[in-house]
């Protein structure tokens, strides 16, 4: 008879191990993917933080946690993720009663883009006979890789381009915000400068003395089309990021900033941001830069500045484009557009060895030569 029961009890137990198992293997089970940090620069290292959580006292001897992520960011060697159209991250787990499980994932951050993980999928596979059993978990993890910061001496001959074009169009303002010492009156000074506590202590009319700021904004055209048929794969991504560093080099000297691109964001739409010169503008830009998708076709810019309709306000406003494109039709519509804007600036990235066509002659044109990047073949 005992050995009737020993074959009945281990049938009795697993059908009771099976059935706390399939019940209860999810409570208390959460996991979590953060990013190390909110935002990067494209060519930055980083990481991420993957976390696992059993709160209840049954422990899971195998736990296998996927996700996936499009491509762009490349993983530290690990024989668990694969790379195909996206990126697909598996981790094996054992995780005892109540514990929690930290692991961290390098990455270089290879590609501009935004990054999202939105669904953790967490699976026990088949144990002991216990059918393979799956949770989704949401996840809110976005990381956004800026264009490529460039070193200083790119940014200082950015900044030269662009600001003494602008000090050369227009006289500096005062700035009423900055206090930078008390000198003695002039018959040029207004009244309204008189420090009148200062003359009292003195015995002289004495006046606050301000610091001097650019008033005028600086207005980024960004023309992401393709400048060939075959052409440097890296072109386009360095002239996003010579636009990023223009911004940059602008807002430092407090000067207000406006971009607008035929470059896509997420939605489709075009990406056009309005001046601004506050402390987080640039974070603004930058992101706004990050989400430009070149797959998803672009208008043809001559179209967009042909389209532009200007006001005498606009007289003061500095027009710089960045274009590695020169189509025919691109020069004249940027000839025409310098006419009527009093003035245009060419920045054009080429790749090494690319011969820049002859620009009109009424637009400051400069050409920037740029790294070399993965040359792409494409058939128009």
């Amino acid at each position: 008879m005992l050995i009737i029961f020993i074959p009945v009890g281990i049938i009795i137990l697993f059908y009771v191990f099976h059935l706390v198992f399939t019940r209860l293997w999810d409570r208390g089970l959460t996991a979590e993917t953060a990013f190390a940090t909110e935002r990067v620069h494209a060519g930055d290292q980083s990481s991420l933080l993957i976390t696992l959580t059993n709160a209840k006292r049954m422990p899971i001897p195998v736990m296998i946690l996927e996700f996936k992520l499009r491509r762009g960011l490349l993983f530290e060697e690990n024989e668990n993720i694969t790379v195909t159209d996206r990126v697909n991250v598996l981790e094996y787990f054992s995780v005892g009663s109540r514990e929690e499980i930290t692991r961290t994932c390098g990455f270089l951050a290879e590609k501009r883009g935004i990054y999202r993980i939105d669904e953790i999928f967490l699976t026990v596979p088949e144990v002991f006979g216990v059918q393979t059993q799956m949770l989704k978990v949401r996840s809110n993890a976005v990381l956004t890789v800026l264009p490529r910061q460039r070193d200083a001496g790119e940014i200082e001959g950015i900044s030269e381009i662009l600001l003494g074009e602008a000090a050369a169009k227009k006289r500096l303002y005062e700035d009423v915000f900055s206090f930078r010492g008390i000198r003695e009156y002039t018959t040029n000074d207004p009244l309204s400068a008189v420090n009148w506590k200062a003359s009292a202590r003195t015995g002289e009319l004495m006046v606050n003395e301000r610091d001097f700021t650019f008033g005028r904004e600086v207005r980024i055209f960004l023309n992401v089309e393709e400048p060939g048929i075959r052409y440097d794969g890296n072109l386009l991504e360095e002239g996003i990021s010579i636009a990023f560093a223009a911004a940059a080099a602008c807002l430092a000297a407090k000067m207000p900033v406006s971009v607008f691109t035929n470059g896509r964001g997420i939605s489709g739409k075009m990406i056009k941001i309005e001046a601004g010169s506050s402390r987080g503008h640039l974070v603004h830009i930058g992101d706004a830069l990050a989400a430009i998708e070149l797959e998803k076709g672009v208008l043809p810019f001559e179209e967009i500045l042909a389209g532009m309709k200007l006001s005498p306000a606009d007289a003061s406003v500095t027009h710089v484009l960045i274009s590695s494109a020169m189509g025919d039709r691109l020069i004249r519509a940027a000839a025409d557009f310098s006419f009527r804007a009093g003035g245009l600036i060419w920045l054009c990235p080429l790749s090494p060895g690319m011969q820049a066509k002859r620009a009109p002659e009424n637009v400051i044109f400069r050409p920037m030569t740029v790294r070399a990047g993965e040359e792409n073949v494409h058939e128009k």
